[in-house]
Parts: structure tokens; sequence; C-alpha cells
């Protein structure tokens, strides 16, 4: 049976927080032989004369204004006839998936129906509109201490700086948003000018922006005027260098992807980001228009952002290999979408990340009313917000005692509300969204949270400090100052946002935090009385769990402690809380390329083994040895059958914070993953252009800790990718006996790296030292892991309480109990 789905394109104009509607409707087309592909259809919409009859009998009565792929990068290679073998994958669906943009006054409904009718076409997905989860004004209500000046009340509410002290964290974030600020030194890997290693974590080459199709990602990048979507001509002759076709947009209207960016991961002491060790996959979703101010009878370009698509966004940045997923956004719902339809695009994207383990964490918007989706899904961890007395963040100082109505019949009290205007919802933003009601039988006129769509956690959204573009207005007619730089009294490019588009990444980047210290943890549950995986220890660390273990319709578990966070999958020994623990380098290889690739991270190696260009598998040869702690890959199934088959194989454990057993002091060091990779064609883009011309010929990765080869080899043209865990720094012949040294390897025969703790003949360096990761006792813990706990790698029960040192602290997933202090007592209900 065909389906019919009703979803949302998330469409604002930073000029304008209204959220507009869209005719945009997405189709899927069946697949078989004798059936269109959706290149026939998209080949087909590019014509100059259409044809008398189209290829989708549907388009003679219905014809759309414009067809674009979903998947704008398309397959090629390897990943192109593993879809094709596998047709009934989710990748396979969005393969044969179109975007339809008809004109504004179209009868969608009528559309709707001559689409479904056509015997080509599986589903059909209509669009409705939504916005970002953000507002830029500061209230009329009276918010002692709220404003004011370099204020970064958000660290200390989530206890960020013991936890930061504890680790920097590492990883990669994935961003669907504006973009952000690639020259910034607080975002650069390297100095643009003088290539010297700044640090930063904004992962250029694996950016992507949706509108113009290629990796620039800046809010203020220069463009082609050309490609402005409205206008020509007339931006490029009022811009500081007139008639040379590029334009600049005004950085009055760009700001948004700036500001989370900065939470995420900015290398600053003025404001910095959660996770500062981490780097960013990001997309862009803005376009831009020319547009004339009548005031000071100048034109400017104006940046917009059409982020409907944010399902395909995700699905991109799933395929870098990213972690954990940000999305400040969302759009009102009625029912529970993936619930209501699992088949539906979004939700297939939603499970795929699940079965990668990758988390997403989604805002729950700002209108004072029941959280939107996708934060609302279960899959998904949704976020509400706090001001800075850390109590729910609501505006209308009229509406009872700081929580607003949860009964759905009662209309939200807007009264004194920033500048709404009546009767237009979308202007409220009177506030943080709550939990779904749900009336208690028992007690009528009662509500609580209802199960499948609650919020889960509340960060700090009101006044919260990040980077800007420097001396930008970013939406100065909202409120008494807006998103401006000048908000906090000084012109620094750092200025205060509100909304709960600031409390999502402040909660992505705790957990990514606590993804670093153990990176096979999985994603867990919402139950925090269990704690199997990431989110439960989110959600456990979280103060009204803490408090009362009791989940608030507002709070949802309430606002994380990233201390407790940290230090409950750090674990504790002997009565002693651990600093750090090693986790396995995993190892693979291409063939073609010759090319040896190694991360901590499985989500990075299933990104390696479905690589486009060609499959990675696993490495295989001397020192190279499968693991116990994970066993298969976590990846998508077809029909019950993972859509790959490989064995996790390493070289070896490496630690996981910086923090150095033997000195006690934080000097480990940082282990990069950087990688080039060559085209057939300069300048092509695989996946966009043909695939017959213009394709990946060849990949290098090298792994490297020292920063002046950071830097060299940058100059090379190889780019950072991730840190992938520590090491001790110890060059040469100076690592302890009790060390296991990681050497690097240079094969002149294949121009290629490869790490390897067997001693090599030559041409190696010694990138630093581990803890041996042979297993003596058989207990699942490595010799190294029990050096660091004191336990005995010679007992597979230290303690003598029944239970393995492994299971009271397993390799891939949260300590359950001390592996050094006897625990029977405990296990008898007795403390």
């Amino acid at each position: 049976m065909k389906k019919i789905l009703t979803h949302m394109v998330l469409l604002l104009s930073f000029s304008n927080l209204m959220a507009q509607e869209s005719n945009v409707i997405v189709i899927s087309l069946e697949h078989g032989d004798n059936i269109p592909t959706a290149e026939h259809v998209y080949q087909e919409s590019q014509l100059s004369t259409p044809p008398q009859n189209h290829i989708l009998s549907s388009f003679n009565e219905a014809k759309p204004e414009k067809v674009d792929y979903l998947v704008s990068i398309r397959a090629y290679g390897d990943l192109k006839n593993l879809i094709q073998e596998k047709p009934n994958w989710n990748r396979a669906v969005f393969e044969r998936s179109l975007i339809l943009r008809y004109n504004e006054n179209a009868d969608v409904t009528a559309i709707e129906s001559i689409l479904i009718s056509d015997p080509y076409i599986s589903a059909v997905s209509v669009l409705v509109a939504g916005d970002f989860s953000f507002t830029a004004q500061q209230s009329k209500a009276n918010h002692s201490g709220d404003k004011a000046g370099n204020n970064n009340w958000h660290l200390s509410a989530i206890n960020w700086y013991v936890a930061n002290d504890l680790t920097p964290g590492f990883g990669n974030i994935g961003m669907v948003d504006t973009g952000s600020l690639p020259e910034r030194s607080e975002f650069s890997a390297f100095d643009l000018n003088s290539g010297a290693f700044l640090g930063g974590g904004l992962n250029v080459s694996k950016g992507y922006s949706t509108y113009y199709q290629d990796r620039a990602i800046s809010e203020l990048r220069e463009i082609d005027e050309d490609k402005l979507r409205y206008g020509s001509g007339l931006c490029d002759n009022f811009d500081n260098n007139p008639n040379d076709g590029f334009v600049f947009p005004d950085p009055a209207y760009v700001g948004h992807g700036s500001h989370v960016s900065g939470l995420l991961a900015a290398r600053s002491s003025t404001a910095p980001g959660i996770c500062q060790n981490c780097f960013i996959n990001t997309t862009q979703e803005s376009y831009h228009t020319c547009n004339y101010d009548s005031d000071t009878e100048t034109h400017f370009v104006n940046s917009f952002s059409d982020v409907g698509l944010y399902a395909y966004s995700l699905r991109y940045l799933i395929d870098t290999g990213i972690q954990t997923a940000n999305l400040s956004l969302g759009v009102p719902s009625l029912v529970d979408e993936c619930d209501d339809d699992p088949e539906f695009i979004t939700c297939l994207v939603i499970s795929d990340a699940n079965a990668r383990n990758v988390t997403i964490v989604a805002a729950a918007g700002n209108d004072r009313a029941p959280i939107e989706f996708p934060a609302s899904d279960r899959n998904v961890i949704g976020v509400s917000g706090i001001q800075s007395d850390l109590k729910f963040w609501n505006e209308s100082p009229t509406n009872g005692d700081n929580f607003p109505p949860l009964d759905s019949m009662q209309s939200q009290n807007n009264d004194d509300c920033p500048f709404y205007v009546a009767p237009n919802y979308f202007t409220a933003e009177c506030g943080s969204n709550f939990s779904w009601p749900e009336e208690i039988p028992e007690f009528p006129g009662t509500f609580r949270a209802e199960r499948y769509r609650r919020v889960d956690v509340a960060a700090p959204a009101r006044d919260v400090m990040s980077t800007l573009p420097v001396g930008s207005e970013y939406e100065p007619q909202i409120g008494d100052a807006g998103c401006t730089d000048a908000a906090d009294g000084m012109i620094d490019g750092y200025g205060p946002c509100t909304g709960t588009s600031m409390s999502t990444p402040i909660v992505a980047g705790i957990l990514q935090l606590i993804r670093s210290v153990n990176p096979l943890l999985p994603i867990g549950d919402d139950d925090p009385e269990f704690l199997d995986g990431i989110r439960d220890v989110l959600l456990f660390s979280s103060s009204e769990y803490q408090t009362n273990k009791q989940h608030n319709p507002w709070l949802g578990f309430g606002i994380p402690d990233a201390e407790i966070a940290v230090k409950t999958v750090l674990g504790v020994s002997g009565g002693q809380q651990m600093k750090n623990r090693l986790t396995p380098l995993l190892a693979l290889y291409h063939e073609g390329f010759e090319d040896f690739a190694y991360t901590v991270f499985p989500q990075v190696a299933v990104a390696h083994a479905l690589n486009p260009a060609g499959f990675y598998e696993s490495a295989s040869g001397a020192g190279v040895e499968p693991i116990e702690e994970l066993t298969a890959y976590p990846v998508e199934e077809v029909g019950g059958v993972p859509v790959i088959d490989i064995v996790p194989q390493s070289i070896g454990h490496v630690f996981t914070t910086p923090w150095n057993p033997d000195t006690q002091t934080d000097t480990l060091i940082p282990l990069y993953r950087m990688d080039k990779e060559a085209v057939s064609d300069p300048g092509c883009f695989p996946g966009i252009d043909n695939p017959g011309s213009c394709y990946f010929t060849d990949r290098q990765t090298i792994m490297v800790t020292d920063e002046n080869e950071l830097e060299s080899f940058h100059a090379l043209g190889f780019e950072i990718q991730s840190i992938e865990g520590y090491l001790i720094p110890c060059p040469d012949a100076s690592c302890s006996t009790s060390y296991a040294r990681i050497y690097r390897v240079y094969d002149t025969n294949t121009d290629s790296y490869y790490l390897t703790q067997i001693l090599p003949p030559s041409n190696f360096e010694v990138l630093g030292a581990t803890l041996p990761s042979i297993d003596f006792d058989g207990d699942g813990l490595s010799k190294g892991m029990e050096q660091l706990l004191g336990t005995s790698d010679l007992q597979i029960d230290t303690d003598g309480d029944g239970l393995t040192d492994a299971k009271e602290y397993p390799p891939a997933g949260v300590p359950y109990s001390d592996p050094l202090i006897s625990d029977l007592i405990f296990e008898h209900g007795f403390e």
C-alpha cells in the first residue's frame, strides 16, 4: 500500500522569524526492472523543452516547477553496487527520492492525490513549515543577573569546569545549521596565512553546503553573485568590491550557526565550548538573496535557511563518521511522527543513526508549548531550556509560578511575551517548550509528562554566551539588544543569544564528553535507573534524578551535571576516582588505495567501511588482532542482516583522557588522524559531478602526535579529521619497559603509513606509548586496563565478590561497581 506522509520543512528568514508555508513534496520511487530511476526523472526536469509525456505520468497533470535529488551527493562505486544489491536498505530509498517544488498557489492536496496514484511512486511526503529553536530577544520581564557582560553562567550551571579538568573530550559532532566561522582561530585547525597549528576543531574537509553543493560552510562566505536565489547585479554594486562578481552576506543576518558551533567546541578562554578537543562536521543550510533597504537606499545580501531537508543533511553527516548530532531546530507536531509512520524518510534516518550508535540531540522549541519534532521522538534526546536562576525558561510573568499549564486544552498566556503579535503562534517565543501533557486517570485535571513525547533534560537557554561574527548585529530589532556582538558591552566577537537552540549544543557537548571517555559505549535508553549507555548516564547525572529520581514535565530529568556524568563513566577502583581508561584503536585497510586508517570510534570505522570510493576492510597482519570489547560494528540491517559483516581488529589500546598515570598530571599527548584525498579531475566533486570523470583516485591517512609534523603534513594537503585518543610522550628509547610503544612506519613501496607495536626494522617514528593490550587472565580486561585499575591480571575476580573484574568494570559499558572492594554485602541488599 502506498503511503501519503506529512512532515515538515524548516524555513527561516534571518530577517523575519515568522515561519512560512512551503509547497515542497518529497516522493520516493519504486524499484525494479522497467521502472524509471531518480536520475531519469531529474535529467528530464533539466531539459529546456519538456517532453509531451513525462516519465512519471503524474507530472503530466502535476508538473513541479523544480526537481532536486533528496540525496544530492549520489552514490557511486562500491556503495552504488551495494545499494543495488539491497534495494530495501534505507540508503537505497533515499537515493530513489526526489524533492518537488511547486508554485506557492498550487493546490497541494490535489497534487498529493495525483502523485500517490502514479504507479512508479511508492511514497509521497508533504512538507510543512517550521523554524530554528532560537530567539534573540531580551525579555521585558525582570531577570536579575541574566544579562550583562561576559557571563558564562551556563558553564557553572552544568558543572562544566570540573568535567573539563577531567577531560576536554574528543571526537566528531555533527551540526545541521547555518555554517560557522572557519576563519576564526577558535575553530581553525591551522592559521589560514602562516599554516601554524591552532588546534581548532571545525572540520572543513567534511563540511557541506546543501544549497550551493560545495564545501564552503562559513556564515560569512564569499558568494558568486550569480548564485543568489533572487536578485542579480544590484548587490554587487554596493559591496566593498563593486562589480567583481562576488558578494558577502551582511553580518546583521548571520550568527545562528556561529553561536551553536561555539557552544559545541570553541577553543576559547572567553567563551569555551563544552567539548574543547572535539571536531565539528557541519552542513550549511543557508541560501542568500539580494534585498533593498529603503532607509539607506542600498542593497544588501540577506541570509535565509531552508533546512526542511535536515534529514538528508543528518544522513550525510552520519556517513562522515560523527558520533553525536546536534539539531538546534524543530517543528510543531500533533502526532508521534515516527510512531505514526516509521517509514517516513526522517524516521528512517533517525533509525539508521541509532543503528550506527549515533546520538541525536534536538531542541524542544521556544513557544512555551509541547515539545516539537524531532526532539519529541523517543530515539532523539529532547532538550528544554532554563534561565540563569536555574528555573524553567518562561518569559511571561503572569502565567503561573514559572511553569505554564500542562493542559493542552488551555491556551498559553502570552501576556507580556516579548514581541508577541496575536494571533501569530510563531512570534510568541514565550519560553521553552515542555513535555506533552497526559492526564492522570486517577486524578482528573492533573497532568504529567507523556511517556513517549517528553523532554529528556534541560540546559541553559537564556542569554547564553558564545561566538558571533565580529561587529554583528544579528536580529538587532528584537529585544533590547538582540543577539549581537555588542550585547555584552564589547565588540569582541562574543555575545549572548537566547533559545533552546543554545541549550541543545550544551547537551550535545556533554554527550560527546561521555562518549570520548569510553568510545565503545552504546546509546542506551531513557531509563536512568539502569546505566546501559550514554543517554542513561546523561539522565542519571541530571538534577531532578539526582534529587528525587523523578521526571519533571518541564525540566525532564533535570539539568545535566557534566562532572557526575564523566566520573560515572570513568568509575571508581579501590575507592578512588578513576581518571583515565583504555580503549582499542581499530584498524582498517583499503586495498585499492593501499591506505591504513585508525580510529577509536566504531562510527568512524563504519563510515570507512561504507566509503563510496571503495570499502575499507579490517586490517590484517602481524600485530593486528580481533578484540574482545567489540565483536561487531553497529550498522543498519536489511531484512535482519547487517549491511556489512567485518570483524573489528585492533593494533592495541590508547588512553581516553590526557591524565598521565605515571606523573599524575595531564601530560598525555593527543593522537591526531589526518587524511588527504585525490580526485581524478582537480576541483571536481565526487558524487555530484559526472562519476565517469570525477572520482577519488587516492586516499592517504596518517596518525600524528607532533605539532611540527601536523603543520608539515597540512602543508602537503592533509587535513585533521579528529583526535583518536592519547599516548604517553616517550620518543625513541625513553619509554619505560612497562609501556607498549606505537610505531608509525612508512612503506616506501606503497607510499603509505601504518601503525604497529612490533619494532620495525626501518622507516619508523615512535608516536608515543601506551599500556599492554594482552589479556593474561581472560577476564575481558587488558593488562594495561588492569594496571590502571590496580586489579590483578592473573585473577578474573580480584576482590573475590563473585563478579569478574570485567563485569564490575566492563570495557564497553558503564562501570558497575568497584573491582577492588568486595560487593558481596551490597549484592545481598545491605550497605
